[in-house]
């Protein structure tokens, strides 16, 4: 959605595909860099991440991570925004 409330991409899907696997094609639908992804759980995936990252680079990915989820490798040297999120959560507590 833009500022403004318009709807700039969307996909209708069998119900069998994971929504996150559609990233891609429908930031591509948007047609334009976006300032932030905002997206539940099921949308807490590297590739998610990585989508947004290549369409609109300094985007700010706003998606909780899973209650199981783990920094990755780099987390300390070099942070993904994804271990950003989880330390937050881990500091300041989860609330649902």
């Amino acid at each position: 959605m833009d500022e403004n409330g318009w709807i700039l991409a969307s996909k209708v899907t069998d119900g069998h595909e994971h929504d996150a696997s559609h990233v891609p094609s429908l930031l591509a639908q948007a047609n334009l860099e976006i300032d932030r992804f905002v997206g539940d759980r099921v949308y807490d995936q590297e590739r998610v991440y990585e989508a947004v990252a290549l369409h609109s680079p300094g985007a700010e990915v706003v998606v909780p991570p899973r209650k199981d989820a783990v920094s990755s490798t780099y987390s300390i040297s070099a942070p993904y925004p994804r271990d950003r999120n989880i330390r937050e959560i881990r500091n300041k507590g989860w609330s649902e």
